[in-house]
């Protein structure tokens, strides 16, 4: 017989919903640079692929903004990485905000960052649906957004309580 209780036992959440999403966002960030880090790793010691472009230019058609020389798209890429994280880590802050934690709540999460991403780089014209991708960029793609989700969620549960 199991002694796990059903649901979690319930207390006063000291941070405040505001708070919540702060620490999210900031966790978002660190997230992102975990996850550009694995990235990198991966593109310039193991697969020797080049970085993908396409959050960058989902941005940029995301403000009506032209492309700026190939050379500049690097730095576009970095920031959307790092907004789109941040963003996507507000939403991590919510769900610790109702109890929702730990690494079951981080599975969860990568869904919801997967599902943000495809959503902005499909609705832009700019990415295509990732089942249409090899099989190789999509276990990529999984696993570069589970070390953001569970990186960004690690430090959210930390300071929402």
């Amino acid at each position: 017989m199991s002694h796990r209780p059903t649901a979690p036992p319930t207390h006063a959440v000291s941070t405040s919903i505001l708070s919540a999403v702060l620490y999210g966002l900031g966790g978002g960030l660190i997230g992102a640079v975990a996850m550009t880090a694995t990235e990198n790793i991966e593109q310039n010691v193991i697969t020797a692929r080049p970085p993908s472009l396409v959050p960058g230019y989902t941005l940029l058609r995301l403000f009506s903004k032209s492309a700026p020389p190939r050379s500049n798209m690097q730095e576009v890429n970095l920031l959307a990485q790092f907004s789109f994280g941040a963003v996507v880590g507000g939403a991590r802050g919510i769900m610790a905000w109702y109890g929702i934690k730990g690494p079951f709540a981080d599975f969860l999460f990568l869904g919801i960052r997967v599902a943000f991403d495809q959503t902005l780089e499909n609705w832009t014209g700019i990415g295509t649906a990732p089942w249409t991708w090899p099989t190789s960029e999509q276990i990529l793609d999984l696993v570069h957004k589970a070390v953001f989700a569970f990186v960004t969620g690690y430090a959210v549960d930390q300071q929402v309580v």
